[in-house]
């Protein structure tokens, strides 16, 4: 038995047999029985490594699927930072409107008191800013 090869694949429905090694996807293995175990153990070395490399890989990717999470997480609050700090500035540039217009719809004739002209160029020139347009 021991001149025998250690494996051997033949193509089902095929007679005869080949030593070189499989040729096509279809053929089947066979191995000769004093070695199944010297082989079992071989295959389940590599498999082992192959386990742990993959479990490694694993270990890696929850890494980065927390450190993903938690930036996201970063990112939203934010994107509601920012979104608060947009309607707060539409806020901000409606009043600045109307008291634009309700200034230039003041009737000069009368006097009007010089702190309501300051808050005026001020309005004027934080609306101009907000709409990113020089002051006219």
């Amino acid at each position: 038995m021991s001149e025998a090869p250690e494996r051997i694949w033949a193509k089902p429905g095929m007679p005869g047999y080949i030593t070189d090694g499989p040729c096509d996807v279809y053929d089947i293995e066979y191995v000769r029985a004093d070695m199944l175990h010297e082989i079992f153990l071989r295959y389940s070395k590599a498999e082992t490594r192959r386990i742990e490399e993959l479990e490694e890989h694993l270990k890696a990717a929850r890494e980065d699927a927390n450190e993903a999470e938690t930036y996201a997480a970063e990112m939203e609050d934010k994107l509601k930072e920012m979104a608060e700090m947009d309607d707060k500035l539409a806020k901000a540039e409606l009043a600045l409107q109307q008291m634009v217009i309700e200034y230039d719809e003041v009737d000069l004739a009368h006097d009007e008191p010089a702190a309501m002209t300051a808050a005026y160029v001020v309005a004027r020139t934080a609306l101009a800013e907000l709409k990113g347009k020089k002051d006219e």
